[in-house]
């Protein structure tokens, strides 16, 4: 499950970079604002992927200990 969360905040992050390429080089002010406000969503969503990967490396180290206690 860890994966499929790194794999799905490293694809939102190449889409963002996709996008901040384009704000950089467009011009049209209508197109330009979608364009922003699309990355900062798929920002968002690799901040969300990378909390629900850390969550799932926390939990696993969490188990580990309470195995190394008993």
């Amino acid at each position: 499950m860890k994966l499929f969360w790194l794999l799905a905040a490293m694809l939102c992050g190449g889409l963002a970079l996709a996008g901040i390429q384009r704000i950089a080089h467009h011009t049209d002010t209508a197109t330009l604002t979608g364009d922003i406000a699309i990355t900062a969503a798929l920002l968002a969503g690799v901040w969300i992927c990378l909390t629900h990967a850390n969550r799932i490396t926390e939990a696993d180290r969490d188990k580990a200990r309470r195995r190394g206690e008993s």
